[in-house]
């Protein structure tokens, strides 16, 4: 569907799809459903015919204004003269399309005012199409509230109530946002997956307990590859049916689990909750492994939310945490426990190359750490993953003259592309330079050596310090002494795979439901 070539609807075609949107509420209301919502934002459908961006034509459904409105006019018309006028209906609209010769605020105002005068019962107020995604579902950089200014707006214009969303993840913003009047409705989506509970937690003033949604874009991004959407901060999402009965059979028995990344603490809140007795060993002064670092970029302190919610449940449940502890086998064997869970984690990958062990080559762990603060220098970043572009990010904040290299064609591969927009706009708001396809060669006190994979041709650049960040490899030193001595031992984690938050979180779940 996403790749097909559009074409332009005939009028007849039109008229026809007015119909169906009529059908569709007439079938709604005979299945029992309250009322209907309009979808007229985004980029789907109607907002084509709502917005100057988008409706280029030439016949009754386009031109002026009223030509634009004629679409969704005559659905809601139809709706009202075959379901009655006691049958709600709202209507979606964009506040601001974000794009030159779309809709505005002040266009959406009036659209917003011509919507109360067909007699809708409600309007949504969202933001933006395709083009400008990030502002439908926002990335980690955006804040709580950030687009409020559009609903305000609207919702003095009109007398009917207004739904609002505004990447709303905490029910004090939530009432914030209605006490200021920007709302009458908050709407909230991603949080509910990462929290099925969200409004009943909110409802018994328990937002602390509330798994906080990140905003990773994890659920976006599997819809996107034609998967079933998931959750990185919640394992179960989706999956209800098939972990629908956790049974309590731990016993009060004891369980190792070794280092606190979102692996670890997961399986720790997991175990916990089994009836284990739990105790979390943790090399580092505090929970939350890299997830702790990459909080530590421009714009990424929801990630200290995930950090904050374990403490708390960890803490409610009883769980033993011991900070500053490097787990070995004589203390592993001392407690003596059921089972081992090993989350230790990863390390990061050294090139075998000439320079590598300079004293001005870093990795990214000692830079967003703070063990080292490298400000106004040049600056080159090899390796241009998420890690990698945040963490160049990270340096040219401070000031730093920053190169960030990539061996392959094009910087940050792979990464959804609304993720990396924020960070790649940030480095060239603070003059970053970018070099693809370009190989590491050779480290030396004061550049780096590379090679052009197009032309084959040398290049040097001038650098106080260099920051690597090539791809990391299980940390599980541990897991075959641990082996010798335990019969249960589970390798969770980056420990197993290196991969992301899901995959950690996942893991560390689905290990620990099963014991």
């Amino acid at each position: 569907m996403c790749k097909e070539e559009p074409r332009e609807l005939s009028t007849e075609e039109v008229e026809n799809l007015v119909k169906k949107f009529v059908t569709g509420a007439k079938i709604a209301q005979m299945a029992g459903i309250d009322g209907v919502e309009l979808h007229g934002a985004h980029g789907y459908l109607i907002c084509q015919f709502l917005s100057p961006y988008t409706n280029k034509r030439i016949d009754k459904y386009g031109g002026d204004f009223d030509g634009r409105m004629r679409f969704i006019t005559e659905i809601i018309l139809g709706i009202r003269q075959i379901c009655g006028k006691n049958f709600p209906i709202s209507v979606r609209i964009d506040g601001d399309e974000f794009i030159d010769g779309g809709i505005n605020l002040e266009e959406a105002t009036k659209i917003a005012k011509y919507l109360e005068s067909l007699g809708v019962d409600a309007i949504n107020v969202s933001s933006g199409i395709y083009e400008t995604g990030f502002t439908i579902i926002e990335p980690i950089g955006l804040k709580e509230g950030w687009k409020k200014h559009l609903a305000k707006t609207i919702k003095a214009a009109v007398n009917v109530p207004v739904i609002a969303v505004n990447n709303i993840k905490h029910p004090e913003v939530a009432e914030e946002l209605l006490g200021e009047g920007v709302m009458d409705f908050a709407g909230i989506g991603r949080s509910q997956l990462a929290d099925s509970q969200w409004v009943l937690k909110a409802y018994e003033g328990r937002s602390e307990d509330i798994k906080p949604c990140i905003s990773c874009l994890h659920c976006i991004e599997e819809l996107e590859k034609c998967r079933a959407t998931k959750c990185a901060v919640n394992p179960v999402m989706g999956r209800e049916l098939e972990f629908d009965n956790l049974v309590v059979n731990g016993e009060n028995k004891l369980v190792a689990v070794i280092g606190a990344g979102p692996a670890g603490l997961e399986a720790s809140r997991t175990l916990a909750l089994k009836g284990y007795k739990v105790v979390l060993i943790e090399e580092e002064s505090a929970i939350g492994g890299m997830v702790s670092l990459g909080s530590n970029p421009p714009d990424k302190e929801k990630l200290t939310w995930f950090i904050n919610y374990y403490k708390k449940a960890l803490s409610d449940l009883g769980v033993e945490i011991s900070l500053n502890t490097r787990a070995t086998l004589e203390m592993i064997k001392e407690l003596n426990p059921y089972a081992v869970f090993v989350a230790t984690g990863s390390t990061p990958f050294i090139p075998n190359i000439e320079g590598i062990n300079t004293a001005n080559v870093l990795n990214v762990s000692e830079i967003l750490s703070g063990r080292n603060i490298v400000e106004n220098q040049k600056v080159v970043v090899i390796g241009s993953g998420m890690t990698g572009c945040e963490t160049a990010e990270y340096l040219a904040v401070r000031g730093n003259k920053l190169t960030l290299v990539e061996m392959l064609p094009e910087i940050g591969t792979g990464i959804y592309p609304a993720n990396l927009y924020t960070v790649i706009k940030n480095l060239n708001t603070h003059g970053a330079k970018f070099l693809t396809s370009h190989k590491l060669m050779k480290i030396t006190e004061t550049s780096v050596e590379l090679l052009n994979l197009k032309t084959n041709e040398p290049v040097t650049i001038t650098a106080d310090k260099v920051v690597l960040s090539l791809g990391i490899k299980p940390n599980n030193s541990l897991v075959q002494e641990l082996e010798k001595h335990f019969s249960i031992v589970k390798v969770i984690g980056d420990a197993e795979k290196p991969g992301r938050i899901a995959e950690a979180v996942r893991q560390g779940f689905e290990k620990a439901y099963v014991l």
